[in-house]
């Protein structure tokens, strides 16, 4: 009987010695926190990359918006400058705003056409580094001064070319940076 109780203590203290079962059972354990962590890892920074990338485009497509409504004044101060007659000044802002020729110009209609426009316009400033509020106003101001002037025909000339100086003042200054940052993304 002592026999039987030396092989049953025996096999009580071998259950408490590790084996390699007990070894392959820690590396399996360590090996799955190393994936969890790993996992973990991905799942955070492949979101964030996505959410960056959205962010440059949505930054691009409000950058491009605002580029754009100041080419269309830029296309309008250009033509302009050509002319000398407030019929074809009218022509010209109804081809560039409105892609219109056959339209009728009307002073308050061209004006409301311009206050929409003002916003994206006035966006530049926070899109864009080194642009005043002072620049992008004076340039409202001057084409909204230019349309009342063509309306009542009075300081045409005038009015035109203070329009067409402020804006070949701000391309001159701000055109490489503009496109550079349309770049950037």
């Amino acid at each position: 009987m002592n026999k039987y109780v030396d092989i049953i203590s025996d096999a009580i203290l071998s259950l408490g010695e590790p084996n390699i079962y007990d070894y392959l059972q820690i590396i399996t354990s360590f090996i799955s926190v190393i994936i969890s962590t790993i996992a973990v890892i991905i799942a955070v920074k492949i979101p964030r990359k996505i959410a960056e990338k959205q962010d440059k485009i949505a930054l691009f497509d409000k950058r491009f918006a605002s580029y754009e409504v100041f080419l269309t004044f830029e296309a309008f101060a250009y033509q302009i400058d050509k002319l000398s007659d407030i019929k074809n000044y009218k022509k010209q802002f109804m081809i560039i705003f409105y892609n219109n020729l056959d339209a009728e110009f009307n002073g308050i209609d061209a004006l409301t056409i311009l206050k929409s426009l003002s916003l994206k316009l006035q966006q530049l400033v926070f899109l864009f580094d080194n642009i005043t509020n002072s620049e992008v106003s004076k340039m409202l101001e001057s084409v909204c001064d230019f349309v009342i002037a063509i309306e009542k025909n009075k300081n045409v000339e005038e009015c035109k070319n203070i329009f067409v100086n402020h804006v070949k003042v701000f391309r001159e200054k701000h055109h490489e940076t503009i496109l550079s940052a349309l770049k950037e993304n």
